[in-house]
């Protein structure tokens, strides 16, 4: 995908998470992350944490669609998805 678009990474941009109930170390929890809301030059990912069927975790991602800054490559710019990936994601 990198090589194909063009980007260097998807950095996380912005991150929140909701604790709703407890784990503990040790103990078997199911991690459900999917893609939410697709944007112009990022993509937002929802992740939900069970323990037992019980949520315990609720959070999400902001992800940008990056490349090399043309004029400093020590930086990154967000760019626009490409159409084919919103279509794979919707």
């Amino acid at each position: 995908m990198f090589e194909k678009f063009g980007i260097v990474g998807l950095p996380i941009v912005d991150a929140q998470a909701e604790f709703l109930g407890p784990f503990r170390f040790g103990e078997a929890v199911t991690a459900t992350s999917t893609f939410g809301e697709l944007r112009k030059k990022s993509l937002v990912v929802a992740h939900e944490v069970t323990n037992g069927g019980n949520l315990v975790v609720n959070g999400r991602e902001i992800r940008a669609w990056t490349e090399l800054h043309p004029n400093d490559p020590a930086r990154l710019r967000a760019v626009s998805i490409p159409d084919v990936i919103f279509e794979r994601l919707a």
